[in-house]
């Protein structure tokens, strides 16, 4: 199943912003860089966009725009299907091992680009929060709000 252009547009009316990375997009490894040291990444792997896990993931993020801002994270999906030969060796180059044996994860990544957490089942924004908040980064940018 391919996602309709009506419901991408109402998931971005809902407050998702998601790039996907498939072979006409700069690759995962270029929007990552550009991603680090300016936001944190939600990555959202799965090897096919009918993939019930991804579906459920783009749910659970859908209504949480605020706390996705607050936060300074952006979500990039991945459909393992549609990668160029390139992303794929580049998601399972390395220390990042992304995707390598699964057909569905979500990257929590750092402003430094490290991979901060893993999870092989859609994860609740809650959650994800509160691995975000943990961190030592966001604690200081806590501090500097409250100023």
């Amino acid at each position: 199943m391919l996602f309709s252009p009506a419901f991408l547009a109402i998931s971005l009316l809902m407050g998702i912003a998601s790039s996907f990375i498939n072979e006409e997009s700069p690759s995962l490894e270029a929007a990552l860089a550009a991603k680090r040291g300016q936001c944190r990444v939600v990555l959202v792997y799965a090897h096919e966009r009918s993939s019930p896990d991804l579906l459920r993931q783009q749910r659970l993020l859908a209504d949480q725009r605020e706390g996705l801002n607050e936060r300074d994270l952006e979500q990039i999906i991945v459909i393992g299907d549609e990668l160029s030969v390139a992303d794929k060796q580049y998601l399972r180059g390395g220390d990042r091992k992304l995707a390598a044996e699964t057909t569905f994860m979500t990257y929590l990544i750092g402003k430094d680009g490290g991979v901060k957490q893993r999870f092989s089942l859609p994860v609740a924004p809650q959650t994800l929060f509160r691995f975000v908040d943990s961190m030592p980064m966001r604690q200081n940018e806590m501090r500097r709000k409250m100023k």
